[in-house]
Parts: C-alpha cells; structure tokens; sequence
C-alpha cells in the first residue's frame, strides 16, 4: 500500500518502462529468495519471505523514484470525493475478488480434492500465458482517463486495443493447448493430464475477460464505479450458479461451464459503455477469437502438430479475408519497427 502512491502517480504520467523496470526487480528478487530457499526444504516460509522481500523491494524502488513526503493534513474539500470515489471502486473490486473463492469453496466442496489440483493448474497456466494483457490492462486506465470528454478517441482506442489484448492472450493458449498434452505428463505426471482437458475451457474464460477489460477500465476512469460493480455482481452470480448446479454432476468439468456461463454478465459492460461513447467495434477481436478456437478446443486431442498447423491456417484465413484486421496488424507491426530503429 505504501507503494501504491507514487507509483499511480508514475502511471498517471505514463511513466510505465520505470514502473517495469521496478516491478522486475522487485519480482526477481522474489524468485532469488524463494526458489533457494525452497530447495533447501523450508516449506512454505519460501514463498512467505519470497513475496515480502519483493513487496518491501517495491515500496523502497517506487519511493525513491517518486519520493512523497508524509505530512498529515486533513481537507475536506478534497477527501470527500476522493473518499466518494475510493469506496465505490474498492467495493467494486470486493465483489470480483470473489471470484479467486470459486476452487477453494465450492470446487473443493462439490467436486473434491482431486478436482481443485486438475482445475488450478489450468487456472495457473492460462493466468501465466496473459501475463502481457495484464501490463497493458494496467496501462490502459491511465491512457483512457486522458480521453473521457473524447468518445469518439476513446471509441477507438477500445476498439483497436480489444485487438491487441486478444493478440496478447489467444495465440499464447492455443498454443499451449496443442502441446500441453505431453507438457503437463512431462511436468506433473500422467495423473495431471485431465488439466489438458479442462484448459480449453478456463482460456476461453480469460479470453473473454481480455475483450472487455479495457471496457471496465474505461468506465472506471469516467468514475462509473457502480456500473462495472453491477457487472462484477452479475459476473459472480452466474459463475458461481453454475458452479452449484454444475460441479456436482460434472465434477471438474463443471468448473469450466461455470466459466462460459459468465458470458451474459459482460453485455452490462458493452450496454454501460455504449451508453457513455456509442458502441465500440468488435468484428477484428472476434475474428481472432474465432480463429483462435478450432486449435484451442481440439488442442488436446490431437497430435501437436496437427493441432499448430490448425492454428496458423485459420489466423492466416481471417487475415486474408478482414483487411481492416490486416491493416491493423500491419499499423501495429510498423510501429514496433520504429521504436526498434
């Protein structure tokens, strides 16, 4: 939390290559800590020390980046919205904080041991393969704030960067889908290898996730902190009915129903936007996640390089028939070329 400050203030002025440089150390040290010491047989004390060497690193690093002095005061005038503001949002991120009580609570009820291990290993490894969406969904509230009297620019940024999150979460889980059926055996064991199975349907969940962060985070910045609360709420109603209903009967294959069936909550996201900006175009995110599922889904049932053959032929299908996809992904590799040259 003491880091928190200085480093919102470092976001706000899109300073993000010092805040991940700082992040990056920060989490280094975590692993030179935690991963000896896990060697060494000191048990869950390695992860302990671990994660607080790395958030004291944090404070320290973002302190003396953005050093702010402590100089208590108290002003009405200006804690009254910022409290305003703050609870709504905290509330907001109560509500789908929930959603990491979904394995422990009710998979490991309804299901059983066995169930929560198989279904928190395809958790971990989609939550791994979207790490670089995260970065650029923790980019994007500060860059959307600078737009919220521009519909039309913040229309487009959504729509372009829909792109970009799915780009930089589809192709990474498909992937992993096709050779995760030897990867998973080979890291875990053979009893592991239901994981492989249940994948497909925890990546789809992430994926539609990525489409409408940026929706979120724009609302967020127009400080309508009740309406994404009102999607967190739907969100967690609908995963969570699907798990009562479904966990019992299908064990861990009702966990990822339970994911699809999220799907209606995020038409509160779109409605909420659209009524702020107009609607956003979706038809290039789509098609990625359209081409995207035919490797995903059959990923693990097929050999793996029959499973990456699929892949690229259907990206190369949708990129040959959407040139307005063609033309975006040739903007975004021409940029990538200047900032290298």
């Amino acid at each position: 939390m003491i880091s928190d400050a200085p480093a919102m203030i470092m976001a706000r002025e899109l300073q993000f290559a010092e805040i991940g440089v700082i992040e990056v150390i920060a989490q280094l040290a975590n692993y030179g800590l935690s991963i000896p010491l896990v060697l060494a047989g000191k048990g869950y004390w390695a992860p302990v020390l671990g994660l607080t060497l790395q958030q004291l690193l944090n404070a320290i690093l973002f302190w003396r980046a953005q050093p702010i002095p402590f100089r208590p005061t108290w002003t009405r005038a200006c804690m009254v919205p910022v409290l305003r503001n703050g609870i709504a949002y905290t509330g907001s991120d109560l509500i789908i904080s929930l959603r990491a009580l979904t394995v422990p609570l009710l998979v490991s009820r309804l299901a059983g041991v066995e169930a929560v291990g198989i279904i928190s290993i395809a958790i971990r490894f989609a939550e791994q393969l979207s790490t670089l969406r995260q970065v650029l969904n923790q980019m994007s509230l500060s860059v959307l704030a600078k737009f919220t009297e521009q519909p039309e620019k913040i229309r487009n940024a959504l729509s372009q960067g829909m792109v970009y999150q799915v780009l930089l979460v589809a192709p990474a889980c498909a992937v992993f889908s096709c050779a995760a059926s030897w990867l998973i055996p080979l890291l875990f064991g053979d009893e592991w290898l239901m994981s492989t199975r249940i994948f497909p349907l925890v990546a789809m969940g992430v994926m539609m996730s990525a489409t409408f962060e940026l929706h979120a985070n724009a609302l967020y910045a127009a400080a309508k902190n009740r309406e994404v609360a009102l999607f967190n709420a739907g969100f967690i109603t609908l995963q969570w009915s699907a798990a009562l209903v479904a966990l019992p009967i299908l064990g861990a294959w009702g966990y990822g129903l339970a994911e699809l069936a999220t799907a209606p909550s995020y038409g509160i996201l779109h409605y909420n936007f659209s009524q702020l900006y107009g609607s956003p175009n979706y038809k290039n995110a789509l098609t990625l996640i359209a081409a995207t599922l035919p490797a995903l889904l059959a990923g693990p049932w097929i050999p793996v390089w029959m499973g990456l053959l699929l892949l690229g032929g259907c990206y190369g299908l949708a990129i040959a028939l959407n040139p307005e996809l063609r033309d975006q992904l040739q903007e975004a590799l021409s940029v990538l070329k200047k900032r290298r040259a």
